[in-house]
């Protein structure tokens, strides 16, 4: 443990005990170790602690209390050309002043600093190098989270295929089969900065696994393509082959040629649980790329050095107050992807084959009983495309049946038309009834 030029250095351990003596305890948010060392390391770090000038002694207490309870933490984590690499997390708490308190990893130890909002925001822009000299060009998509995820594992899938045709002297390959988007997406946890998929799959809240798009990423596909950015050609060996528009070539190009990387996963507590988004930014030669990820929402972009700093300014305000009823400590904590605890609209099937299972809903979110839909029921009295729900802008869900043979009821009354859904309405097709839960916070 030591101190130097204003930073405090030091080890899990030493941090647990020296927490530990002062009885803090971290709250769910908190980034205080819990594993305390055996107790003669512990009792060793608590004296060199208490040994320390009593000025910092104090400032370093504030600095564990804030680290144990933040009202808001902020992962950061930036790539320059392949070479530089920083992760560090920030935490706000009101009892330190306005300041951040900033947690870097070096080795096995812990780094821990005072940094101002000014001085954060400098950092991202100057990883990003995001200067006056970007290209004014606007490209603008709004997607749902899982189709993000998608296009950026099409973006994984077409980089992997360049290296290998590189390595066998071949043409590049641009075209792509839903298969191997999904494989990209199982992969993205594996501990690799350079690509953007496994770089941003770090601050997910969820393991990429656990997602519903790794098991059957078709309807995303589907879903990208209304948006312009691909094309299905057709079916081959019994796969979906498909390939990128223009468009989509113009980000793709970006992603694969970017410079520089910085991705950050903002969380704060809210009613009933944590909220958390997150963002990736992507520098090329002449653009810079924003993918955000809150919710079930997402959007990408082109920005302008203007843009960027709006944006951290956002991400580095201090979080707003609470309202009245905050969540206990150790209470369920909201996550907010596709994922099995994510509090989202959802299905909760009542009866039919999928009884007792519950489905995510996404925009677009297809049923039926052929395999290419978003929640598929293998049961003769649906349709092969049964029926779609639909989010619109003002967050309201409605079902919408697809021309078939036996109709689908909301709450026993045969629909003709998109019918908006309530909480608690019961959505039947054929044998399979659902309730409906928008599961708001």
């Amino acid at each position: 443990m030591l101190v130097e030029q204003g930073e405090w250095i030091l080890n899990e351990g030493e941090m647990a005990a020296v927490a530990a003596s002062f009885g803090i305890v971290s709250s769910p948010l908190g980034v205080i170790p819990k594993a305390l060392p055996p107790k003669a390391l512990a009792e060793e770090a608590v004296k060199v602690f208490q040994d320390l000038d009593p000025s910092f002694k104090g400032l370093a207490e504030r600095c564990l209390r804030a680290l144990a309870a933040p009202d808001k933490l902020v992962h950061v984590h930036n790539v320059v050309a392949d070479q530089r690499v920083s992760r560090a997390l920030m935490v706000f708490s009101p009892v330190m002043g306005g300041a951040w308190v900033s947690l870097a990893r070096s080795g096995e130890l812990r780094r821990v600093s005072l940094r101002s909002e000014a001085e954060l925001r400098f950092l991202v822009a100057d990883a990003l190098a995001a200067d006056a000299s970007l290209r004014p060009d606007r490209v603008s998509v709004n997607l749902s989270t899982p189709e993000a995820l998608v296009l950026l594992a099409v973006f994984e899938q077409l980089r992997r295929a360049r290296l290998i045709s590189l390595l066998d002297h071949k043409e590049p390959v641009t075209l792509f089969a839903a298969e191997d988007v999904e494989a990209r997406l199982k992969e993205a946890d594996v501990e690799d900065f350079r690509w953007t998929l496994p770089f941003l799959a770090k601050l997910l809240p969820l393991p990429m696994g656990d997602l519903a798009v790794t098991k059957d990423c078709r309807p995303a596909l589907m879903a990208l393509e209304k948006a312009g950015l691909l094309e299905r050609l057709g079916i081959q060996n019994d796969r979906m082959v498909c390939e990128l528009t223009n468009p989509g070539a113009f980000l793709e190009a970006g992603f694969r040629d970017s410079s520089a990387r910085a991705a950050l996963s903002v969380t704060a507590p809210v009613r009933g649980g944590l909220a958390h988004d997150v963002l990736l930014l992507v520098r090329s030669a002449f653009d810079l790329f924003l993918v955000s990820l809150s919710g079930g929402d997402a959007a990408l972009s082109t920005i302008l050095a203007g843009d960027l700093d709006e944006t951290m300014k956002l991400v580095f305000a201090p979080p707003p107050a609470l309202p009245a009823e905050v969540p206990e400590q150790g209470a369920e904590a909201t996550v907010i992807l596709d994922g099995p605890t994510m509090n989202l609209a959802r299905l909760v099937v009542d009866a039919g084959p999928l009884a007792g299972t519950a489905c995510a809903l996404v925009d677009g979110l297809g049923l039926g009983r052929q395999a290419d839909n978003g929640m598929v029921i293998n049961d003769p009295g649906i349709s092969r495309h049964h029926a779609r729900f639909r989010r619109d802008p003002a967050g309201v869900w409605s079902v919408e049946d697809l021309g078939s043979s036996n109709g689908t009821f909301v709450n026993e009354v045969r629909i003709t038309a998109p019918m908006a859904l309530q909480d608690g309405d019961h959505i039947r097709v054929s044998n399979t009834v659902m309730t409906f839960n928008p599961r708001e916070a």
